[in-house]
């Protein structure tokens, strides 16, 4: 796995993990971005404006932060529209707190006067890592991207910690992955299936995007390439955890050499160096989203 460069920043993610209930059921998930500034500082997240849109109730799933610091969730992994991109509400109690394991015990208290509901106004990315039937998948060999999973070692729910493989990336990114938005690539990469990513967030504009490659410089990239290239780094005001997949291949006669950036790499491809697939080519340009989330940013030092 690539190693963490001296100067390199923490992108102000709160890098815990956290319990919640959804319909009854145990899960657990970590925070990483929200697209309100005051609410992201509070809560150390990514502050990213750019995931407002989602706010649409179509867009994304419901989470409560109850006071007692258990969070109610409106779907698990499995669960149709699965999305880890959550409209957030705090639940203040009036009566006597109790645990809520559901959105409707929250709303028939909220009805009886027991608690109070406030609107966080945020949409906050929320990967869940672990549910009743499943969590993100271990990796024992650590030596590939795809191999065994995006897991160094199993949830520690006890101490509340999960410990990822962490990926290089042009220009200033070391990333974690949690969600595809398409079943066959969650499969492959031993992620979460994430339905409610898929289409519309993108046509609502609250997703970033990355370059991946095919052959050309052989690296540590998801198809065995170069590392990918990401349109923006966290803190810039365009940048998004959701990023839309697009595969480049190196044509035969192409020029070969690494790209740095997104301009870089449209350029290589107007020159005819490379071939552009929305998506990768199995998916016959479809275009899928997948969440990276950056918990450190760093310039990437990948060399040929």
């Amino acid at each position: 796995m690539p190693a963490v460069p001296a100067g390199a920043r923490n992108a102000a993610q709160d890098g815990r993990r956290h319990r919640g209930l959804a319909g009854g059921r145990e899960v657990w998930f970590i925070r990483t971005d929200a697209s309100n500034e005051q609410f992201a500082g509070r809560e150390q997240l990514v502050y990213t404006p750019k995931l407002e849109p989602l706010a649409e109730d179509a867009l994304s799933g419901e989470l409560f932060l109850v006071e007692d610091g258990t969070a109610v969730l409106s779907a698990a992994p499995g669960d149709d529209g699965y999305t880890p991109a959550w409209r957030v509400r705090r639940v203040t109690w009036r009566g006597e707190p109790r645990e809520l394991d559901s959105i409707a015990q929250v709303r028939a208290a909220e009805r009886r006067g027991d608690l109070t509901v406030e609107d966080a106004r945020a949409v906050m990315n929320a990967p869940i890592i672990k549910w009743p039937n499943g969590q993100l998948a271990v990796d024992p060999k650590l030596e590939t991207y795809l191999d065994g999973g995006q897991l160094i070692e199993k949830p520690d729910t006890r101490n509340g910690e999960v410990k990822f493989k962490l990926h290089e990336c042009f220009p200033n990114a070391r990333y974690i992955v949690t969600d595809h938005s398409i079943k066959p690539a969650a499969d492959m990469t031993k992620t979460v299936f994430a339905p409610g990513l898929h289409g519309r967030p993108r046509e609502a504009g609250a997703t970033g995007r990355t370059n991946v490659f095919m052959g050309g410089v052989e690296g540590p990239g998801p198809m065995k390439g170069q590392p990918s290239v990401f349109d923006s780094d966290p803190g810039d005001p365009v940048w998004s955890p959701y990023w839309d997949h697009f595969t480049y291949a190196w044509k035969q006669d192409g020029r070969v050499r690494v790209l740095r950036t997104e301009s870089q790499v449209h350029r290589a491809r107007d020159a005819g160096d490379l071939e552009e697939f929305p998506g990768t080519p199995d998916t016959k340009g479809e275009v899928f989203t997948v969440n990276c989330p950056v918990p450190v940013t760093a310039p990437a030092t990948f060399t040929a």
